[in-house]
């Protein structure tokens, strides 16, 4: 036998090693940090929902419709999708509301050729901060009596 043939089998052992210890380093996406079950904010104050995932290779990050797993994207100025896996809400005027964005709920969901995993569902609702009025309607009433006042809120 040649040292050819003799080092054959080695070469082949050492390989296979070489290669198992490459899959071994791959893994599927983990979920670091969960995002929070309920995000409410403020529309003068937007939010930012965050989502820290690992995984080799590397998992992608989308965010997705908890109802039907759609996945969303960027609403200018109301909504953007981040590639870190941060889901921001900014600052909004009032009359910018809109409930498909502001009152929805999200998941996050990570990627990799070894699977993918969900976030715990994230219920997001922005409530508007804005200045109003409230007004007493004038009763007449009988000196001595009881009177009930009428207080008018705006609807919104």
């Amino acid at each position: 036998m040649g040292t050819n043939t003799m080092l054959w089998p080695i070469l082949l052992i050492l390989s296979l090693l070489a290669l198992q210890t490459a899959v071994c380093e791959e893994s599927g996406p983990v979920i670091v940090e969960e995002p929070d079950n309920r995000v409410d904010f403020s529309n003068s104050t937007g939010a930012n929902i965050h989502c820290s995932v690992r995984g080799h290779p590397k998992p992608t990050v989308v965010w997705v419709k908890a109802d039907d797993g759609t996945a969303i994207g960027d609403v200018p100025g109301l909504r953007k999708v981040l590639s870190n896996g941060t889901l921001m809400f900014p600052p909004f005027r009032a009359e910018d509301y809109r409930q498909e964005v502001h009152a929805q709920v999200y998941r996050c969901q990570a990627t990799n050729p070894h699977g993918t995993v969900h976030s715990r569902d994230v219920h997001v609702r922005a409530v508007i901060s804005q200045f109003y009025l409230l007004e007493a309607e004038s009763e007449n009433v009988i000196r001595g009596n009881s009177a009930i006042l009428k207080c008018k809120i705006p609807s919104f």
